[in-house]
């Protein structure tokens, strides 16, 4: 466990030096040592650094569209509707409808309240 920054620094010179070597050059052994000094360092990294969640219905909608790797014709298609409705909405061109937020609700398992509070 890493508790402090110089420990910090250590593990992640650790991890340069052994992935310095190449894929094709490590060893089993040295792959699980980087996965488990990874694993430490990004502990570390989320006590230090805490993200804020997005308060705003377009922070959160993009947001999901990071985590899942999608971009918003991707998104639009998923719930069904115009990539123009979308794009409206997250520009802040266009209010979400209630109808809109209950597609959020029940396609993306989003909490109501939540919706309702950011929209």
């Amino acid at each position: 466990m890493i508790r402090t920054k110089e420990q910090y620094e250590k593990v992640m010179q650790q991890i340069d030096l052994l992935m310095s070597k190449g894929s094709h050059a490590v060893t089993a052994a040295e792959e699980e040592t980087i996965k488990l000094l990874a694993e430490a360092a990004q502990q570390y990294e989320q006590k230090l650094y805490k993200v804020k969640a997005p308060e705003s219905l377009q922070g959160i909608l993009e947001m999901l569209m990071f985590e899942s790797k999608m971009n918003q014709k991707q998104l639009a298609a998923f719930l069904g509707i115009s990539e123009t409705k979308l794009s409206f909405v997250l520009n802040g061109k266009r209010r979400p409808d209630v109808d809109f937020l209950k597609l959020l609700h029940t396609r993306l398992n989003l909490d109501a309240s939540v919706l309702l509070q950011a929209a």
